[in-house]
């Protein structure tokens, strides 16, 4: 009894909470859904939809074209992100590539992600 309260009290709280850490502007491998935006024109992608930790970027206006076939489907994109996010929500300054990815009922962990290529200096 007392490990389930000591793994409910440690552990559970690390799990609903990101699974990765934004470490500030660069090139990144993302992983996300996305969806036309509800409250301006344009897209976002959305990382971790659903969750305590779910991420919204904002497409530049030039790459809204490259993702209009790809909504509300979940996709691998490599992008720059050139600025530091405000919280959880930021913007993608250029796609560089978009892959389509099948979704994996077992392989659950990897369907979203952010993954560091290569940092650069943040514009202010």
């Amino acid at each position: 009894m007392k490990i389930l309260i000591i793994f409910l009290i440690f552990v559970l709280p690390k799990i609903s909470f990101s699974f990765f850490d934004f470490r500030g502007c660069g090139e990144y491998k993302i992983m996300g859904i996305p969806k036309k935006n509800a409250d301006s024109t344009g897209y976002s992608l959305f990382v971790q939809q659903l969750t305590k930790s779910e991420y919204q970027l904002i497409i530049d206006i030039k790459d809204e074209l490259k993702l209009a076939p790809y909504v509300n489907h979940l996709i691998q994109i490599d992008a720059i992100i050139e600025k530091n996010l405000n919280g959880y929500k930021g913007s993608i300054a250029k796609v560089v590539s978009i892959v389509n990815v099948p979704k994996d009922p077992i392989n659950i962990k990897i369907e979203d992600s952010f993954i560091l290529i290569r940092k650069i200096d943040c514009q202010k």
